[in-house]
Order: structure tokens, then sequence, then C-alpha cells
């Protein structure tokens, strides 16, 4: 099982759109970080793999400030809307939550040729997480785990990859 637009491994993911958008640089073994030295001690992209090579969880951090100050917060809530994406952009409500976090937000009006998608009349959980209103928060679109977790100045994302059931598993389950 792949990790959405991020593959199976370093090579892959280096080849995502994300990682060319977001100008992300090698910072050390299994470890990224932007290029831009506005953001580069405030977020970082962090991997680690199974006993077979592939990816068995990433973790995006960023500053609390990313996503709290109001000069920040767009490129904050961009990174973590594409990283969810790009993590399990098929499943319909993490599509749901991204658009929740790149268009409900206090801050700078975000400048669209389109109406704005219709948002949940309550913030998700997910949405307050992100914003820093909820400690923690959890979901599990098909084959990957995703947590959100707000500690220590900082908002983590991790998507970790479920155990792959076998055929036969599959098959009579």
């Amino acid at each position: 099982m792949a990790f959405g637009a991020f593959g199976n491994g370093p090579q892959q993911m280096e080849k995502s759109a994300f990682f060319k958008w977001f100008s992300m640089k090698p910072a050390g073994d299994l470890l990224w970080r932007p290029e831009s030295e506005v953001f580069r001690d405030q977020v970082s992209l962090a991997a680690e793999t199974g006993a077979d090579g592939r990816f068995s969880m990433l973790t995006l951090s960023l500053t609390r400030a990313m996503l709290d100050e109001p000069a920040q917060t767009m490129f904050g809530r961009d990174i973590v809307k594409s990283f969810l994406e790009d993590v399990a952009g098929r499943d319909r409500h993490v599509r749901a939550l991204s658009a929740e976090i790149f268009h409900r937000a206090p801050g700078t009006p975000v400048l669209r040729g389109q109406a704005p998608p219709d948002l949940p009349d309550e913030p998700s959980a997910g949405f307050l997480t992100v914003m820093g209103e909820l400690p923690a928060w959890s979901t599990e679109p098909g084959r990957v785990k995703i947590s959100m977790t707000n500690r220590d100045g900082r908002l983590e994302v991790r998507a970790d990859r479920k155990p792959s059931r076998g055929f036969l598993a599959r098959l009579f389950s």
C-alpha cells in the first residue's frame, strides 16, 4: 500500500507535487524541511520505513505559530491541507476536512476564481484540532490512520500505514 501521492519511499515522495510546491529538501535521514529560511525551522516531514523498506509512517510537524499568526496561517493551513490530500485524498471525509482547513479560518481571506465549497455549519473536530482548539483527533480512511495532536507548541499530523490483510483474510471477512 502506498501513501497516496507520496508513494512507498523517498524517491517517489521527492517527485511529488507536494515536495515541489513546498520546496522540501532533505534535512537528515528520512527527514525533510522547506528550503525557505522563513519556514525551515517551523516545518518538518519525517518518515519511518518498515522491514520491507516501504513507508510505514509519515509525520508532518509544524509550529503553532504557522497556524496561529495571521502572517503565516495561510501557509500553515495550506501545507496541512496538502499533506492530508496527498496521503488520503481519495477519501471523501479527508477531502471535506482539507477544504474546511483551507476555506474556514480567521485571518487572510482566500482569493479564488470560484465560489468557496459548502462547509458544515459547525467546525469539525479535525478543523478544531488544526486550529489548536482541541488537543487531538484521528480518523481511519481506508488503509491509513491519520492522527493530529497539539503538543509542545506544535501540531503533528501523522499518517500510519495499517497492516495489510492477506488476500484470503479479505476474501473471507
